[in-house]
């Protein structure tokens, strides 16, 4: 086949997207506002005329012009809005279009006006996609049609359990990697983490390992220092994916209380999984899809201090609890989200979009 992305080319996702079916032999093209460089893949950038997100349209004769030479079989936009906008005034069909997140969940809530741009996207498309059950429920709001669920799974050599002696420590450590943005609720982990410490800072070693960066950092980081755990806190900064094996394998428990409803899919929940740890994560948005309660990790409410600090202590005070919890979430991925297995099913998709022609 070959396949055409509009898609971010810097997006992480999307060059596994990119590279999964490069590497199953398909001629793969991505035209994306940034530059990036994908193995076997062409990256092709679009250059708008006007800067920022309103110039996006802008760059439609680029898109069309590529069309027009490459003759793609399947034209596929990653997010409704940005590249779906283009996708749709494209003309080009079989369209297939990804949601992502804030795309369906934000986008729309803006005014009148992005609500109807995002169900004109969604309209023009031959096929919708998302990554979890709830944002495909939460699509469906906007677009008529059936919407196919295909989940980012987990390459689950990479992220995988590392021996006794690597990982090994006397430390509890507590451990998250988010983009550091309200939405993700980090001030509850860390206030959580402040009143767990509270009752075993006397008893064992305890440390918060925060990765990942963001406009709240410096907020974040007086925070922790008014709560007296700034000597037991850690910030790692941005951490490239090829480092968070290595990251989650380090922690003895992640911990995910978003608290906004537009967090879509928890795939670093469930990489924490297949690194065999146990995982708390509050109950908004597709972090339910991904946790099995009381099995792989814990589910907590939103917001709720007390109750996150509550699962932390189980699993301080139950290192059975812990390994059992552990295996169990390996386990859970293995069976569900294997990236090799989920994205086999894009391109079975794909098949038979085309015997559809």
């Amino acid at each position: 086949m070959n396949l055409c992305f509009l898609a971010d080319a810097a997006s992480v996702h999307t060059q596994r997207w990119a590279r999964f079916f490069a590497e199953r032999g398909h001629k793969v093209d991505v035209l994306s506002f940034r530059p990036a460089e994908i193995k076997n893949v062409s990256v092709q950038r679009l250059e708008p005329i006007f800067p920022g997100k309103i110039g996006y349209a802008t760059a439609l004769p680029q898109v069309r012009k590529y069309i027009r030479v490459r003759r793609p079989d399947i034209l596929h936009a990653h997010y409704a809005t940005s590249f779906g906008l283009l996708g749709a005034l494209s003309g080009f069909h079989p369209y297939i279009v990804s949601v992502w997140g804030s795309d369906v969940y934000d986008f729309p809530r803006k005014s009148p006006f992005h609500r109807k741009l995002l169900e004109f996207n969604l309209s023009r498309a031959d096929y919708v996609c998302s990554t979890s059950r709830i944002m495909a429920s939460e699509t469906s709001r906007y677009c008529a049609r059936e919407i196919t669920v295909t989940p980012f799974g987990v390459d689950c050599d990479s992220f995988r359990p590392l021996s006794r002696n690597e990982c090994d420590s006397d430390e509890f450590i507590v451990g998250t990697v988010r983009w550091l943005d309200e939405k993700y609720g980090i001030e509850f982990l860390i206030r959580s983490f402040a009143l767990f410490a509270r009752k075993y800072r006397e008893k064992k070693k305890l440390r918060l390992v925060i990765g990942g960066d963001g406009y709240l950092k410096a907020e974040l980081v007086r925070l922790v220092g008014e709560l007296g755990i700034g000597e037991m806190t850690e910030f790692l900064g941005f951490i490239p994916h090829n480092r968070m094996p290595e990251i989650l394998n380090s922690f003895s428990i992640f911990v995910a209380v978003s608290i906004s409803e537009s967090e879509s899919f928890g795939v670093a929940v469930l990489e924490a999984s297949a690194c065999g740890k146990p995982v708390i994560v509050s109950n908004v948005g597709g972090l339910s899809e991904v946790v099995q309660d009381g099995i792989t990790g814990v589910i907590v409410p939103p917001r709720d201090v007390e109750a996150t600090a509550a699962a932390i202590s189980k699993f301080i005070e139950d290192e059975q609890a812990r390994r059992e919890m552990g295996a169990a979430g390996r386990e859970f991925v293995l069976k569900d989200y294997e990236w090799y297995e989920n994205a086999s099913r894009m391109e079975r998709l794909y098949h038979s979009i085309l015997r559809r022609q």
